[in-house]
């Protein structure tokens, strides 16, 4: 018998804390569905069945690139309400002999209300800085007011920057989870 993540979590709560977010699912800023090929302000889609599904960004090359994605997550019935949130986004960089690498992951959350209306961020964690090495970084959601069945709306932008104009930067997200801190 197979129990999926949020089965367990019910049964053991603390047990499982990472809920992955389904890569395929992440939208463009407007709700439009993602392609292969990312264009300017939103991110493409890689997927090879049996190894790996990423966020792929436009390559910069002696410019700034800012995708956008956007994905909807309803908070379980087991998420205790108040209780802060943490998003874990595990973030890499495709460089091709580029200079003044760098570039940024950042997160905007906002709770939506059945009315379509919507909160200020509730993302307390600035920007982070991203290295070519797969890495987590983690970004704070204040809980204070949220409740199960709440619909977060998630936002992630990220920068891609390349300033020399010899090579590449393209951003990889790898995967983005929701850590519910039981």
């Amino acid at each position: 018998m197979h129990l999926g993540k949020h089965t367990l979590a019910r049964a053991m709560p603390g047990l499982l804390t990472d809920i992955p977010l389904n890569i395929l699912d992440f939208k463009t800023a407007a709700g439009a569905t993602l392609s292969a090929s990312a264009g300017a302000g939103y991110f493409g889609i890689t997927c090879t069945p049996g190894t790996v599904a990423q966020l792929i960004s436009e390559a910069a090359q002696n410019n700034t690139k800012t995708p956008i994605a956007a994905i909807e997550y309803v908070l379980p019935d087991y998420y205790q309400p108040g209780r802060d949130i943490t998003l874990i986004a595990n973030v890499s960089r495709t460089v091709s002999a580029g200079t003044t690498l760098s570039g940024t992951i950042d997160f905007s959350v906002y709770e939506q209300a059945d009315a379509g209306t919507g909160t200020t961020d509730l993302c307390a964690t600035a920007a982070q800085n991203h290295a070519t090495a797969a890495a987590d970084y983690s970004f704070t959601i204040t809980g204070a007011g949220l409740a199960p069945g709440d619909k977060l709306l998630i936002k992630m932008t990220a920068t891609a920057i390349e300033g020399g104009n010899t090579g590449t930067v393209v951003v990889n997200v790898n995967s983005v989870r929701v850590n519910l801190n039981f």
